[in-house]
């Protein structure tokens, strides 16, 4: 087959819609799967954040802890431009998960 004959193809798909479907269809599955990479960071970054908070801040007391973690995930989130990404609702929920998870309660 030559290019003309390719060109000919590529456009009568186009024109049909189906190029145009299996782009869409693509594109919602690379952005499904970055949500998804960006969740799973969220949640490494909250584990990191409250075992550096547990080790370190053992003289303080749980809500100040808490609140370093919250520091550590958003700063974290935003030396990788995802601070607008996640609410500080969801920020808390992760630390909370990494709290549970660190005290044996998720595994």
């Amino acid at each position: 087959m030559n290019l003309d004959n390719w060109l000919k193809i590529l456009s009568a798909l186009w024109d049909s819609g189906i190029l145009t479907g299996v782009a869409v269809y693509v594109w919602s599955r690379l952005k499904i799967s970055k949500k998804a990479d960006r969740t799973s960071m969220l949640y490494h970054f909250a584990d990191q954040a409250v075992y550096h908070a547990s080790q370190f801040n053992e003289a303080t007391t749980n809500e100040a802890k808490k609140s370093a973690a919250m520091d550590m995930v958003s700063e974290s989130l935003q030396r990788n431009k995802w601070a607008n990404r996640f609410t500080t609702d969801q920020i808390s929920a992760a630390i909370e998960m990494a709290v549970n998870k660190m005290n044996g309660g998720i595994k």
